[in-house]
């Protein structure tokens, strides 16, 4: 087996009550058959709380929340009541490895921090440097791995290492890494299309000198701050409107209906790329490289088992889309400067929305079919 992780994996440490958006609230957290069984045992007052605060519904487990939307063992210092009373090795798998996770693909194991927690942003927007990935072998084998043809799962491990490249080229814009990124991950598609027989994808994305090529196409559309807006808008709907007590993004979408209510496309569009215009500086440039390869690298293989890449690159382009437009819509309603912190607490929530729920990728996906947002030349006008 080989494992990949980004160079700051051992790094991350929780910061527990210094951490200023609690990962115990906002969302559901599931509970393993192990933890239940053995938190069913725990005697005394306690124990019966931990009964009393654990809920199944649809064949999941799950603690549950109060009206404000915290867990129900989460005190009044952010603290966990389980981890105090019981100890950390009795905390469910979900609290011990969060916001660690493990994405299998094949012989391949990636290992890497979701953005949905803050500390784990920050982490990565404190990389000043390009992210930086290390790799282990074991000679143990997962269950059914190996079963790929060599030629797809070369494919799609050329398809990552290559569009963390592209991402990473600190000679060109983002728009341009992005113009390359979303060329050369619908070129990988067409060629494993094709039985993997042309190798042109390969030499032209592995030698910088004939970027130009594409960038310089004709044919390549310019970024349309509307089609930027309209994923916006319908990315919200699908996120934030849903049945969830996560008062604070509720709240943040109420803000952004009245900020669109009454207002033609046009007048949006002029504010919000002025907002738009106004980040384009080197720290907010090396934060969305940062947030970008984290993306490629969480998601570019997920659909590996269909021999897909144009889904994962629809859904990278629509998150990095959306944070662009959360961000530039917070700008365009009164707020002039919207400092790291505050960034790395957008991004964490709308992390959360995104990268947590099982049915969200879908969803995107199926929302960017169905408007017409999913071709290549649809993505190249959203970056």
């Amino acid at each position: 087996m080989d494992f990949i992780s980004p160079i700051i994996f051992d790094a991350f440490e929780c910061v527990g009550t210094d951490c200023p958006d609690t990962c115990c609230a906002g969302w559901g957290i599931l509970i393993d058959k192990d933890t239940v069984k053995y938190y069913n045992t725990v005697p005394g007052e306690f124990g019966e709380r931990l009964r009393k605060h654990i809920k199944e519904e649809n064949n999941a487990i799950f603690f549950e929340l109060d009206n404000e939307g915290r867990c129900s063992f989460l005190n009044d210092s952010n603290l966990c009541s389980i981890y105090r009373t019981l100890g950390a090795e009795k905390l469910c798998q979900t609290c011990q490895v969060f916001p660690r996770h493990v994405f299998k693909m094949d012989d391949l194991i990636l290992i890497f921090l979701s953005f949905a927690c803050p500390e784990t942003v920050k982490l990565h927007f404190s990389c000043e440097g390009t992210m930086s990935f290390k790799t282990s072998y074991s000679k143990e084998h997962i269950n059914n791995a190996g079963q790929m043809k060599p030629e797809v799962y070369n494919a799609f491990l050329h398809s990552l290492i290559t569009g963390i490249e592209l991402l990473q080229n600190r000679g060109l814009s983002i728009r341009e890494r992005l113009i390359l990124f979303i060329s050369f991950i619908y070129s990988q598609q067409n060629n494993m299309v094709d039985d993997y027989n042309d190798q042109s994808t390969i030499q032209l994305f592995a030698d910088p000198r004939l970027y130009s090529r594409i960038l310089d196409d004709d044919n390549i559309p310019a970024t349309d701050v509307s089609s930027r807006i309209k994923m916006f808008r319908l990315l919200c709907e699908s996120f934030f409107s849903g049945n969830h007590k996560d008062t604070k993004l509720l709240n943040i979408y109420k803000e952004f209906n009245l900020y669109f209510q009454n207002k033609n496309v046009s007048d949006v569009s002029d504010e919000l790329c002025e907002a738009m215009d106004s980040m384009k500086n080197d720290e907010i440039e090396q934060e969305m490289e940062q947030l970008l390869v984290y993306l490629c690298f969480r998601y570019i293989l997920s659909d590996y088992n269909k021999n897909d890449l144009i889904r994962p690159l629809g859904n990278i382009i629509a998150f990095y889309t959306t944070y662009i437009c959360f961000i530039a819509v917070e700008m365009a309603m009164g707020q002039e400067v919207i400092d790291r912190n505050k960034r790395i607490l957008v991004l964490s929530r709308l992390s959360r929305y995104y990268e947590h729920n099982a049915d969200t990728f879908s969803e995107v996906h199926s929302l960017m079919v169905k408007n017409d947002m999913s071709d290549i030349f649809s993505l190249m006008r959203l970056v």
